[in-house]
């Protein structure tokens, strides 16, 4: 038999599913949009992968530059060093001549003096 009361709640219900399958429509539209990048975005995200990919290649760069500069810079340090040991010990080697030779000079001057006889000079 034909019951008016079961065709609306039949069509109600059919009503409800059909809203229920646009939302799950909607909802799948939105994930897959989320799932699939837009080819701007994928191309931005190249560029900024790019962009890192290069900064760190000069930051890698920047680095091997420094430690060389350092490297000459204690090379440089280890040889200032070197010569100024090599100076003061010259230094000291010719203070140590230049003492000895006063002292010879002095030893000659007292010989010199006891071994002549001093000069008189008669003035008038």
């Amino acid at each position: 038999p034909f019951d008016p009361g079961c065709v609306r709640n039949l069509l109600s219900d059919t009503k409800t599913l059909k809203q229920i399958l646009q939302e799950a429509e909607s909802l799948l539209q939105v994930t897959c949009r989320a799932g699939l990048s837009d080819p701007q975005e994928t191309k931005q995200d190249e560029s900024l992968i790019d962009e890192v990919v290069s900064l760190r290649l000069k930051l890698s760069e920047q680095e091997q530059a420094l430690k060389d500069a350092m490297e000459r810079l204690r090379t440089s340090n280890l040889t200032k060093d070197s010569m100024e040991q090599f100076i003061i010990s010259q230094l000291s080697r010719t203070r140590d001549v230049l003492k000895k030779a006063k002292t010879n000079l002095q030893v000659k001057t007292q010989e010199a003096s006891v071994s002549s006889p001093p000069l008189l000079i008669g003035v008038s």
